[in-house]
């Protein structure tokens, strides 16, 4: 009877001792905030194009999360190598893609004006500019913070900051190495890791 009583105590304390860590984690984080990924056809910005954008929409409460994914048809055909490296194939995208306008104004509906959250922001926020330049929009004035950054800072003693790696570690498993809404999944796990770890969100 004795060892059930330690037992229940102990098992009440560690989630209280969770929920506390939940809760703290909560206050540091925006009330509203997107977290985006991208698929291109190659490294650079200036050359390559967007073949997949998703993103989501997350409450700092965690009561609604709203997704947003779309393939984007580009204007040259996609090499083999990038096939192999991100699943998506040329067939996919005559069928699916979205040209590449709408899916832009689509994407910035979805976002609004929330803090926008990635893994190698500047990266991905290059792209997106350089997409948005070609289709003669209004940049993106929304504050970014970078997941990677924050993981650099958090955790400096790291061998390797690979995003599947990171979420691993914080028991993040998901399905689809490459595909970007499961990366957006990562890349939260590793922001909100990050952020409880700084006391900051960028």
């Amino acid at each position: 009877m004795g060892y059930v009583l330690l037992l229940i105590v102990i098992v009440i304390i560690y989630y209280g001792f969770k929920n506390r860590r939940d809760n703290k984690i909560l206050d540091l984080l925006p009330e509203q905030f997107v977290v985006f990924d991208l698929e291109t056809t190659g490294p650079d910005a200036k050359k390559h194009e967007v073949i997949e954008l998703a993103a989501m929409r997350v409450s700092r409460e965690y009561s609604t999360t709203v997704t947003f994914q779309t393939l984007v048809k580009p204007q040259t055909n996609i090499q083999q190598a990038i096939v192999g490296l991100t699943g998506i194939t040329q067939e996919m995208l005559d069928s699916d893609g979205a040209l590449l306008a709408d899916a832009l104004e689509r994407f910035g509906e979805f976002v609004g004006d929330a803090r926008l959250v990635s893994f190698d922001a500047k990266l991905k926020k290059a792209f997106l500019n350089a997409a948005i330049a070609r289709c003669n929009m209004a940049p993106l004035r929304n504050p970014v913070s970078c997941a990677l950054k924050m993981a650099r800072r958090a955790w400096p003693n790291r061998k390797s900051y690979r995003l599947a790696e990171i979420a691993s570690d914080e028991h993040v498993k998901v399905d689809g190495e490459h595909r970007v809404l499961e990366n957006c999944r990562r890349t939260l796990a590793v922001y909100e890791a990050a952020a409880f770890k700084l006391k900051s969100v960028r």
